[in-house]
């Protein structure tokens, strides 16, 4: 049985499941390669976030006052919400 946390193998553990130090290496790439992978999906995450603010923030600002009224936000509220940058939430 291989036994390992990403990127860390004991020496024991890689005794016991008899890999050599070429396995070893491509497990640890292999490990590498997922935690890139997961921090570029937060990164690609964020990045719609941001565009989403900003696309929803145009949106208010072109609303006249029966749409705000319709969806329950004052001019003041619009104004506000429509003047934080888009990294803001």
């Amino acid at each position: 049985m291989n036994i390992q946390t990403c990127g860390v193998m004991s020496t024991q553990c890689q005794a016991q499941s008899g890999l050599d130090n070429k396995q070893e290496k491509l497990m640890r790439a292999n490990c590498l390669d997922q935690q890139t992978a997961g921090k570029l999906q937060q990164v690609i995450a964020v990045l719609k976030r941001w565009k989403e603010n900003h696309h929803t923030r145009q949106q208010l600002r072109h609303m006249d006052e029966h749409l705000l009224k319709d969806i329950g936000i004052s001019r003041a509220d619009m104004i506000e919400e429509a003047s934080k940058r888009f990294w803001q939430d």
